[in-house]
């Protein structure tokens, strides 16, 4: 066993339990959390476990532009705070991390990637992964539609899949060689009786920032 350390985005709580380290971070989170995540991450470097980023968005960069034109980005989530990502990034190869995973939500869709040194450069290295949660219980909004989705997967190369027409859940199994991720939705979120999938299932091996899809 070994520390999990979880600092809220109210400034100043903690709590401490036993397993995997969790860091968890607004994109605003000010000079005090983005010191006390650095001290953290080169702490838990050598750590054997997953170093675990609990926030509350989609980290990776996301542009929605057609390919030749300006970038399109959402700044409502952490392509608006591109300076305190580069920050935080800066922060995991700085520390020599090597089994960090970020899981976020927000965003009423699922989207898996690879989190970059610098989103800029399809052929920077991967120093981490993300799995980001869609919504459990909202409805699919009627303008959303997976039609568009691998255009924005070529243009996004970070990221390996995404879906954003169906609503359920995630299940990560932590085990010592690896991290293993299933995404859940359910057929119907105004019934009761509604059923439960897998949608897709991910690996990530043990000191490796690679996903694999199962």
């Amino acid at each position: 066993m070994f520390d999990s350390l979880r600092l809220s985005q109210r400034a100043g709580v903690k709590s401490r339990a036993t397993s995997c380290m969790e860091l968890s971070c607004a994109h605003d989170a000010g000079a005090a959390q983005e010191s006390w995540l650095a001290q953290s991450l080169s702490r838990n470097a050598t750590s054997p476990g997953c170093q675990i980023m609990g926030q509350s968005s989609l980290f990776g960069s996301r542009d929605f532009s057609a390919p030749g034109k300006a970038s399109n980005l959402w700044n409502d989530g952490w392509d608006g705070y591109s300076s305190a990502r580069t920050r935080m990034t800066d922060a995991i190869q700085k520390a020599g991390s090597k089994n960090v995973v970020f899981f976020g939500g927000d965003v009423h869709e699922n989207w898996v990637g690879h989190v970059k040194a610098d989103f800029t450069q399809a052929s920077s290295a991967s120093i981490a992964t993300e799995f980001c949660g869609t919504s459990i219980t909202s409805r699919h909004h009627v303008a959303s539609s997976n039609d568009k989705v691998p255009e924005r997967i070529e243009r996004n190369p970070h990221f390996v899949f995404a879906d954003v027409e169906k609503r359920g859940y995630g299940v990560a199994d932590f085990s010592p060689s690896k991290l293993q991720v299933s995404l859940r939705t359910v057929s119907d979120v105004t019934s009761k009786d509604a059923t439960v999938q897998t949608l897709a299932q991910f690996s990530v091996a043990a000191g490796q920032s690679i996903i694999e899809r199962v």
